[in-house]
């Protein structure tokens, strides 16, 4: 996703980083605001939501081609 340079710029000064954009971006809750602006937000469910999910990756493990991108197979180790 692009950003812009007002955004770099906040974000640089408020802390984020490239980390917590993609979490909140990718496990937040979408808020609709005026016109196409959406804002996403990481609340305590789905907090609890993402902490469940890692603890349910706990010993296992993925295989993937990197020339290719593709996954290979997924496996409990």
């Amino acid at each position: 996703m692009k950003i812009s340079q007002n955004a770099e710029k906040r974000l640089r000064q408020r802390g984020f980083k490239d980390d917590y954009l993609d979490l909140i971006i990718n496990h937040g809750t979408p808020y609709q605001k005026s016109g196409n602006v959406v804002e996403y937000r990481l609340d305590k469910k789905d907090i609890s939501r993402i902490k469940q999910s890692l603890d349910k990756c706990k010993k296992k493990a993925v295989l993937v081609d990197s020339s290719v991108s593709e996954i290979i197979t997924g496996y409990n180790y």
